[in-house]
């Protein structure tokens, strides 16, 4: 079945793109160059959780799975996406922020957090610093839910000033495949109704935290 739309989700990832602060600026390299070697091929070096990616619970449990542990299945399915965009710089989504929402979340969801934050990307303290993330008593909510992920349009889905990653823990401690993609854009277009399908296939890498993803919503 042919989907009437489907909306990409995935920030571009480009040299010296915006990256968690503190973290090595990706870098894309031309290695190959078609009018002399025949071909144009690049080299890319950057964390796995640089642009739009998948964290997987190993990213902050000692022994929870890594990106390639989790089911390919798992990233794929019915999805519904939540207008924070009232939230202020340094505000937090929390329990009473949720629970508004809570006749248009089923169990097993993909919930996607649109804050507004997507269109801001950039090298500014209100991108890198101020954007809303998740509080722990809104990852207890999340978890009490029965939702299979969560994606958020901001660098992370814990605020930056916590340094202890709490809702990330909470999360991953709540169910053993739980996925969290952080680094969305485009999420405003999705407002116009409540549920996509969604799928947000990671990089297959051995033994990693996480990885980047190509995530797009499907109106079906």
């Amino acid at each position: 079945m042919k989907p009437k739309r489907v909306i990409d989700l995935t920030s571009l990832l480009e040299g010296q793109g915006v990256s968690w602060p503190g973290a090595p600026f990706p870098e894309v390299i031309r290695a190959g160059v078609l009018a002399k070697d025949g071909y144009n091929v690049e080299v890319v070096k950057f964390t796995t959780h640089t642009g739009t990616h998948i964290d997987a619970p190993l990213h902050m449990l000692e022994r929870g799975p890594s990106i390639d542990a989790l089911p390919a299945e798992g990233f794929v399915g019915e999805g519904v996406v939540l207008d924070f965009r009232d939230k202020k710089p340094g505000e937090t989504i929390g329990e009473y922020d949720f629970e508004k929402f809570k006749s248009k979340i089923q169990r097993d969801d993909i919930v996607l957090l649109c804050t507004g934050w997507g269109p801001k990307r950039d090298f500014t303290k209100e991108f890198l610093f101020d954007f809303p993330g998740v509080n722990p008593n809104g990852a207890k909510w999340l978890v009490a839910s029965g939702i299979r992920a969560v994606g958020i349009d901001t660098l992370g889905i814990d605020p930056y000033n916590d340094n202890n990653f709490t809702s990330h823990k909470i999360l991953f401690q709540g169910r053993q495949d739980f996925w969290i993609a952080e680094g969305l854009t485009n999420l405003e277009e999705l407002l116009s109704k409540d549920r996509w399908w969604i799928a947000a296939l990671p990089l297959k890498l051995k033994g990693a935290s996480g990885a980047e993803a190509r995530v797009v919503a499907f109106e079906i």
